[in-house]
């Protein structure tokens, strides 16, 4: 086995990395007008906040008029 035929280690994501790619997820799918889940219930992302420095952001659904925060919805595998 030469050195070549070693793959790298993959770096394992830490909860921080998680969550930013629940919250691009999440905007591609106010983007795409894709449907998410609240509640067991479908939804689709009226709007979507990010203040500088906070951990987590806000996001409006539509009909809904409390914010919900992003770790509360899931995002849906539409077929296409």
């Amino acid at each position: 086995m030469s050195a070549r035929d070693k793959l790298p280690a993959a770096p394992v994501e830490t909860a921080r990395d998680l969550a930013e790619k629940h919250d691009m997820r999440l905007l591609r799918a106010k983007q795409l007008c894709r449907p998410v889940l609240y509640k067991g219930i479908k939804q689709f992302i009226a709007g979507l906040h990010w203040h500088k420095g906070d951990a987590e952001g806000t996001v409006y659904l539509e009909g809904i008029v409390e914010p919900v925060r992003p770790s509360e919805l899931t995002i849906t595998e539409e077929p296409q």
